[in-house]
């Protein structure tokens, strides 16, 4: 009897929450899953696929709808044969599938992915090649050979984790209690109270969850209430989730912005972190989607419920929208909290999602051009390791004069009351005399409010923190004063004041 022998080349997609991946990498990609070049940390292709064995760290999600489809490649991705429901079978630690090549007419000069998908996401693929004789598969990358069963048959297992570590149950309760979340700072949008247009929710777990924490981190949101609607567009993109834990030493913090498309609150807006509609009605069926499997997916950092639009947490409790009274930027980690931010970055709008865009105002200077950079040259010299914002790329040093260079402007989009600068003042070129660094608070018709600047530079170049405050400050300038050269890091800026207690 003829056999058929494959060669197989796995690649395991991410199913990042910000982007689902629809074509796949080039044939000849390495083997990609949680243990192979940075793959999806949630997804794990099991033998005969791949010679490795499920995560003993990792709780396995055997409550997930997955899809197994596999397609020709050769025809341009015509669908050969797809799997799902009752043909899948799930242990207490892998879902399995039989695929019977005997019954698919397979051409040798053809290749064949294998993909699973769980509802809309791309959970991960193999590539297999199929050889005209004998009895095995041949993992191309390992060189290892499989043999298939005696009918040619292809077993496929596989497994994805979880964010908890057993069987739990999620309760979402609205809560007319108000303040929603006492001492967190106007402007917040709790919604009304009563079962309609409530956007006050508190999240448990029962049993709780071991150490009062995830696995890994999840993604809850929620749509603002309807009068978060009546803000312009742009600050309607800043309002963050905030969670608060009575007890903590910390009760209130503001959660990290991530993408989720979906839930859509708001069909004529798309901010950066999800859109969002403030029906009820599609928040309640959100709600009841959550406790379906299906909605339950992998990523490479954080399992996702399916909630909506909001922040990445570790733990449940009480949340609520708000507009973030105050914003901390150190050039080193992007403005989602967690991404490193490369040396040689251009800034300009990276952090517009925080609410602050940055420009210069001489574009024809020593470092011509338009840019505002992350630059890793420090009051140490090159290769500090952590980035200081300057005019200037990478590879030319960061430190820059307001007569040479010009100065950064640092334009908000709301107003704020404080901000402060890290300047490490250097002084002129040559040494010869002492300098200073400045900042300038700029009102909406670009006129300065105030100045201030730093004390004089000294051999031991120290940072200074140097601050300016005022109602209603749209922008702030900054540079070494005159021919004065400094160095600048940690950019923060107070929307309002908290109350003296």
């Amino acid at each position: 009897m003829k056999r058929t022998v494959f060669t197989v080349a796995v690649v395991a997609v991410l199913a990042a929450c910000q982007s689902d991946r629809t074509s796949p990498p080039d044939i000849s990609a390495l083997i990609q899953d949680a243990n192979h070049n940075a793959g999806n940390a949630f997804f794990f292709w099991l033998p005969p696929v791949i010679n490795q064995q499920p995560p003993a760290t990792q709780v396995f999600s055997g409550q997930l709808s997955p899809l197994v489809t596999i397609t020709n490649l050769c025809l341009g991705g015509g669908v050969v044969r797809t799997f799902s429901g009752a043909d899948l079978s799930v242990s207490n630690a892998a879902y399995h599938v039989n695929w019977h090549t005997a019954q698919d007419n397979l051409n040798p000069a053809c290749t064949y992915r294998v993909s699973v998908t769980v509802g809309t996401k791309l959970m991960g693929f193999a590539d297999v090649d199929v050889v005209s004789n004998g009895s095995e598969l041949k993992n191309v990358v390992t060189n290892e050979f499989i043999p298939l069963l005696d009918d040619r048959t292809l077993p496929l297992q596989f497994f994805i984790g979880g964010a908890v570590g057993a069987d739990v149950t999620i309760s979402v309760e609205s809560s007319d209690e108000r303040p929603c979340i006492p001492g967190l700072l106007a402007p917040f949008f709790p919604g009304s109270t009563g079962a309609v247009g409530n956007s006050c929710y508190e999240f448990h777990a029962d049993p709780p969850l071991p150490g009062g924490r995830f696995n890994t981190n999840v993604t809850v949101g929620i749509c603002p209430d309807a009068n978060a609607f009546a803000l312009d567009h742009g600050t309607l993109d800043l309002l963050q989730i905030f969670q608060f834990d009575a007890g903590q030493e910390s009760p209130i913090r503001a959660l990290n912005n991530v993408p989720a498309p979906f839930l859509h609150c708001d069909p004529n807006f798309n901010p950066t972190f999800g859109a969002r509609r403030s029906l009820f009605g599609d928040l309640a069926r959100s709600f009841a989607a959550l406790f379906s499997p299906r909605p339950l997916y992998a990523s490479s950092r954080r399992m996702m419920f399916d909630l909506g639009a909001g922040g990445s947490t570790d733990g449940f409790s009480r949340f609520e929208w708000a507009l973030p009274s105050a914003v901390n930027i150190n050039f080193d980690i992007g403005a989602d909290g967690s991404s490193p931010v490369a040396a040689g970055t251009v800034v300009n709008s990276l952090y517009s999602r925080l609410g602050v865009t940055f420009s210069r105002s001489n574009t024809n200077g020593p470092c011509p051009g338009t840019g505002v950079y992350a630059n890793d040259h420090g009051p140490s010299g090159f290769g500090s390791g952590q980035n200081n914002v300057t005019v200037c790329p990478e590879g030319v040093a960061s430190d820059f004069s307001e007569n040479e260079f010009g100065d950064i402007v640092a334009t908000f989009t709301e107003p704020q009351v404080l901000v402060c600068i890290g300047a490490t003042p250097l002084g002129p070129r040559g040494g010869a005399t002492t300098g200073t660094a400045f900042i300038e608070a700029l009102d909406p018709s670009g006129a300065t409010m105030s100045r201030v600047e730093s004390a004089p530079s000294s051999p031991t170049r120290l940072q200074q923190t140097i601050c300016v405050s005022g109602q209603n400050i749209a922008a702030v300038r900054f540079a070494g004063t005159g021919d004065g050269f400094a160095i600048f890091d940690n950019l923060s800026y107070v929307r309002i004041q908290p109350p003296i207690l």
